[in-house]
């Protein structure tokens, strides 16, 4: 689909409807009295005089970066002042897309997605910490996919989905670099089902609450100690 072209040069007029002859373009950075260069062309290798003067026919290239923000004051070849204009810039082109500045490093340093897709390696740099998923178990996603993983508010684990959801770790723990203890809490609240050809063991004793269900396939064992 095609669109209308921009004007191709910029041309003022002065207060008697005519093209304004020698005027003068001074161009500055938004918002303040900073004076600001634009350019001669789209390369950016040729800066414009600034003020930019204004040709027989009130006309100039003017060309701008995509990511900087003006203030123009339009004055007469005389230095009448005819109008001032702050916060101008272009609008968004293909080239805001192409090559967008990497989230954190540049701006947007700050963003909220619905989805986000990641096909590389996706690396935290800093020392801190990165916060996962949390919810209830009634709030896991309810098409889980492999790999998920969150943190369990309901149970105080964190765990990730397989064939099933399941508590990341379960290794044993201990004072300083001792490995001695498993812990395993004493009631079943919600119906759990072990993975088939898989066996799961449990110390006891346990409760498994009204309504609840274990299942345990075939060739699979529970064992409660």
């Amino acid at each position: 689909m095609a669109s209308l072209s921009p004007p191709p040069k910029l041309q003022f007029f002065g207060s008697d409807g005519l093209p304004l002859v020698g005027g003068k373009l001074y161009t500055y950075a938004a918002g303040t009295t900073t004076p600001l260069a634009t350019y001669t062309d789209f390369t950016e290798s040729a800066q414009n005089t600034n003020p930019v003067i204004l040709d027989s026919t009130g006309q100039a290239s003017v060309w701008i970066p995509e990511t900087t923000t003006y203030k123009y004051i339009l004055k007469t070849s005389t230095d009448v002042s005819l109008y001032t204009v702050d916060n101008v810039s272009v609008p968004l082109t293909t080239n805001s897309f192409a090559a967008p500045p990497p989230i954190g490093s540049a701006t947007p340093n700050a963003a909220t997605f619905t989805t986000l897709t990641a096909t590389g390696q996706v690396t935290f740099a800093n020392t801190g910490a990165a916060v996962i998923n949390v919810g209830t178990t009634g709030e896991r996603p309810a098409t889980p996919q492999s790999g998920m993983i969150r943190y369990n508010s309901t149970t105080g684990k964190y765990e990730g989905y397989s064939t099933d959801w399941g508590q990341l770790g379960g290794g044993a723990t201990g004072g300083g670099a001792d490995q001695v203890f498993i812990q395993n809490g004493q009631t079943v609240t919600t119906d759990y089902t072990i993975s088939t050809n898989y066996n799961a063991g449990t110390f006891g004793p346990v409760t498994i609450n009204g309504g609840i269900t274990v299942t345990i396939p075939d060739g699979s064992t529970w064992t409660v100690i």
